[in-house]
């Protein structure tokens, strides 16, 4: 097991469940690869989704403790099916896409660009970002 996996929730380098750091073009099939959209320059009078991918990836560090603590099951609360999360290993974090602050169109760009090199390779994008309004 990552030694890093049983850090304290409040140390270390967040990545998404403590995921290893890969570049977007080291992506491999079957990889699920998390990117970031930190963008919130089109918000007109509430800005702050910027931080959501960072304040998803702290949180899914405590989500972490508790699929370590119980041996990786977990219980669907609407169906009360317990099922095994095996994906560790096969998650990465690829950090934040390249965002162009006051260029919507140049950071879509860079979103789209980001998702096509990690579905190029095989593998399924997830994308964290907090949006209003605007479709990436």
């Amino acid at each position: 097991m990552d030694e890093r996996l049983q850090y304290p929730s409040f140390s270390g380098i967040m990545t998404f469940l403590r995921s290893p750091y890969i570049k977007v073009d080291e992506a491999n099939q079957g990889d699920y690869v998390v990117i970031g959209a930190p963008y919130d320059t089109t918000t007109g009078s509430r800005p702050g989704s910027r931080y959501a991918p960072n304040s998803i990836r702290t949180e899914t560090v405590h989500f972490l403790y508790h699929l370590t603590a119980i041996d990786k099951e977990v219980m669907d609360v609407v169906t009360k099916q317990r099922m095994t999360c095996n994906m560790i290993g096969t998650i990465k974090d690829a950090g934040d896409v390249r965002v162009y602050l006051s260029d919507v169109s140049k950071t879509s760009d860079s979103i789209s660009d980001g998702v096509a090199s990690i579905t190029s390779a095989g593998a399924t994008p997830v994308v964290l970002c907090q949006v209003f309004g605007q479709d990436f």
